[in-house]
């Protein structure tokens, strides 16, 4: 009898060892943040090399104002023109893509590339509802963007624009915040803008409605480095006609144009969380 409960209590024991050992696994493992699972999706969709520090002013440099002239949803049929008036006016731009595989929209997409302007990724699909459902939804339809722009220009982008902007109101903002992160840590640059031509809407204006949205739009900025954005798709026929006065009109007021490189400062609406 007595063998019998001196079993029964080391028994007991060692139950209860490894039932308070469980609860602390438990709670170790509760307190680590473990990584989300997208982290290891698309393991090659990483910017190689080392971020630069972004140009900026600093104390011993004389500033230079510059100004970024950025399109939309290109490639299109509308781009040769924008490319034309580029190359008369002397000017290297941005263009933030998106999938078109018409071979007319190929070959521009080649010709924009070698031109020397930057691309930038925008978004394959372009539909807002698909793409910000969720952190590898939108990984999906990036990478597939990354590797066509790859397939015909072997230039690997590292800039893009989020589709609506980083503060859109399609996605839920913990999903943004989340791609936001996701794409910072694979070091990627994501840029908005703070001068808008409003040439996305229904009907396309004309030149001289443009020049003064953009005028409007960059009033009270003109002390500062300015994105511009335009679109560049079929309907937005005017676009190439107001790129002259507007390019003459920064340049009165002291502006330099360039082209967005990821050593660029970004304007962004929301900035990413590390």
């Amino acid at each position: 009898m007595y063998r019998t409960i001196r079993i029964s209590r080391r028994l007991f024991v060692t139950t209860a060892a490894v039932f308070v050992l469980s609860l602390l696994l438990s709670f170790v493992s509760a307190s680590i943040r473990l990584p989300k699972g997208y982290t290891r999706l698309y393991p090659g969709l990483y910017v190689s090399a080392e971020e630069d520090e972004k140009q900026g002013d600093t104390p011993d440099t004389v500033q230079i104002k510059k100004a970024y002239l950025t399109f939309d949803d290109g490639p299109s049929g509308v781009t040769p023109r924008i490319l034309d008036v580029l190359d008369e006016l002397g000017v290297k731009a941005t263009f933030f893509v998106i999938g078109r595989n018409s071979e007319a929209d190929v070959e521009t997409l080649r010709r924009i590339h070698e031109e020397g302007h930057t691309i930038g990724l925008h978004s394959y699909s372009h539909e807002y509802q698909k793409i910000y459902h969720s952190v590898e939804d939108y990984l999906a339809d990036f990478h597939a963007l990354e590797q066509w722009v790859f397939e015909i220009t072997g230039e690997r982008a590292e800039i893009f624009r989020f589709p609506g902007g980083s503060n859109n109101s399609t996605a839920k903002k913990s999903v943004m915040t989340a791609i936001a992160a996701e794409m910072t840590r694979r070091g990627y640059t994501y840029y908005d803008w703070n001068v808008i031509a409003h040439d996305d809407k229904k009907a396309a204006y004309s030149p001289e409605v443009l020049f003064q949205n953009v005028k409007a739009s960059a009033k009270g900025k003109l002390d500062r480095d300015l994105i511009l954005l335009f679109h560049d798709n079929a309907t937005r026929k005017t676009t190439p006609d107001v790129l002259p006065q507007v390019v003459e009109y920064f340049r009165e007021n002291g502006y330099e144009f360039d082209q967005i490189t990821s050593d660029t400062r970004p304007i962004q609406f929301q900035k990413p969380k590390k």
